[in-house]
């Protein structure tokens, strides 16, 4: 198909994605992988042609439907999320289902990347967009479905990874059920990126990332209690072990990256997590950890503790 200009010109050129990869590395997206396939995808014609001069906005856009093509930025960081955890384990992204195809450029970052994405889409106006699109872009390596993005893909399961593009309130037990076992779940769930992986429970220590505005009320041995927005009917019991200066600084801004172990049991808690967090401490002061935006909050990194 040649209705598309996939190269683009002018706001639409490989400059200006390149320029797009450049501040997505100056906010903290560090795999090289999702950047070089970023200043790839071609994401104008994911929107409509009005809003075209806007595509390398790092910015949501309306696509119709009442629905956005995703912030580059969250799709890169989502994106880096499954490759990261699927990394640690040794393992490629082989079978990823994407929950929500939205406009496909998502799908399209994802498909670069994995050896075969199932995305579902509840609108079929959009998934008929999307494919179109993806079908121009010779991407050959997706299956499309319409329907409700609650119930996963089960015929097609198990999954190496699941990512959902949309927010949602709740973890649904039918995409956690479709996890292949030490596979990641990536869901926006409250405020937040949340980012699961399915794996024995044991013990945990936390890395909570917190600027110097912030920090004055973190001290080592400090003992409190740990709140997720994904689970926030759970308290973590932590203790404050270790304070250290993280060399990037963003706007203007000195981060200290510090560490905590959890106390007693982990309840639904899994080995990563991404997401909003609140740390209550002698019953009286409140210590609410958040970053730069609506969409990027505080990340939270739960492993199992090793030795």
């Amino acid at each position: 198909m040649t209705e598309f200009n996939l190269q683009g010109i002018g706001m639409t050129s490989r400059r200006t994605r390149e320029r797009l990869v450049e501040r997505l590395r100056a906010s903290g997206i560090a795999d090289e992988r999702v950047l070089d396939v970023i200043a790839t995808v071609p994401r104008h014609i994911f929107v409509d042609e009005a809003l075209a001069h806007r595509a390398y906005e790092d910015n949501a856009l309306p696509i119709g439907h009442g629905q956005t093509i995703s912030q580059p930025y969250i799709v890169a960081k989502m994106t880096s999320a499954i490759l990261h955890s699927l990394k640690r384990a040794g393992r490629q992204p082989d079978r990823v289902l994407e929950i929500g195809t939205g406009s496909g450029y998502q799908t399209a970052v994802l498909a670069a990347l994995a050896g075969h994405v199932y995305t579902v889409e509840r609108i079929r106006p959009l998934m008929e967009r999307a494919r179109t699109r993806l079908r121009a872009m010779g991407v050959r390596n997706v299956r499309m479905k319409h329907d409700d993005g609650n119930f996963g893909w089960p015929e097609e399961a198990p999954f190496d990874a699941v990512l959902v593009t949309a927010g949602a309130s709740h973890v649904p037990d039918a995409l956690m059920e479709q996890l292949a076992d030490g596979s990641p779940l990536v869901i926006p769930v409250g405020r937040g990126e949340v980012l699961f992986e399915v794996a024995p429970l044991d013990a945990y220590r936390v890395t909570l990332e917190v600027d110097e505005s912030q920090i004055r009320d973190v001290a080592p041995g400090l003992r409190g209690q740990l709140r997720l927005a994904a689970l926030p009917e759970e308290r973590f019991p932590i203790v404050v072990e270790q304070i250290t200066p993280v060399a990037v600084v963003r706007e203007g801004r000195t981060f200290f990256r510090v560490e905590a172990g959890i106390e007693g049991e982990v309840g639904r808690l899994r080995p990563r997590m991404f997401g909003i967090a609140r740390i209550e401490v002698d019953r009286r002061r409140l210590l609410w950890i958040w970053t730069r935006s609506f969409m990027d909050w505080l990340s939270i990194v739960a492993w199992r503790w090793i030795g």
